[in-house]
């Protein structure tokens, strides 16, 4: 959903206390979860709601879950990266519908990783052992093309470019973030 909210880039964009969630330095699966209540608290009235983000990023399964809240919100959502916006807290962003970024802000997007890591036992088979890396690649694999299909849908930019700059591990000012679509407006806060 696109946001009716009009604003003009030009003048000072002042926050609503009242109506603001804060998405802060980590994200957390439990963190995730007081925010979707939050959101939920505030979704009862008829007024938008702020989601001002300065974060690093953090918990897939938690972000997740805070995307998809945001998008069945009834509200319109609006998202304000005061800081910075990187991996997770970028693709958060992407749920709201009006994305909007402070002059010196930072976003950034990459590919998902991690380390698979376990303990082999004397009586570990190779057959078992290759079977779960191979799950945890494939669920990998799935975490990034849903990183991907969400980056689609905002972006102004063809998907082989997209996929470079997960690939490139890409940290881009609040200007270059507007350019390629993954805000819609920069602007000067209060």
């Amino acid at each position: 959903m696109k946001s009716s909210l009009k604003f003009n880039p030009r003048e000072p964009f002042k926050l609503n206390p009242k109506r603001t969630l804060m998405l802060p330095a980590y994200l957390t699966e439990e963190l995730a979860d007081k925010l979707i209540v939050s959101l939920a608290k505030l979704s009862r009235k008829q007024k938008e709601i702020y989601l001002q983000i300065n974060s690093r990023g953090g918990s897939w399964p938690g972000g997740i879950k805070l995307y998809d809240a945001i998008k069945a919100d009834p509200r319109e959502v609006i998202g304000i990266v005061t800081g910075d916006a990187f991996s997770m807290a970028a693709l958060i962003l992407q749920a709201c519908s009006l994305k909007l970024a402070s002059s010196n802000s930072r976003l950034g997007i990459h590919l998902i990783s991690y380390t698979i890591s376990f303990t082999l036992k004397p009586s570990d088979k190779n057959e078992d052992i290759y079977r779960f890396v191979d799950k945890e690649l494939t669920e990998l694999r799935r975490k990034n093309q849903v990183s991907l299909e969400i980056l689609k849908k905002g972006l102004t930019i063809s998907e082989k470019k997209i996929d470079a700059l997960l690939n490139r591990g890409e940290i881009m000012s609040a200007q270059k973030a507007k350019e390629i679509g993954l805000i819609d407006e920069v602007i000067n806060p209060v």
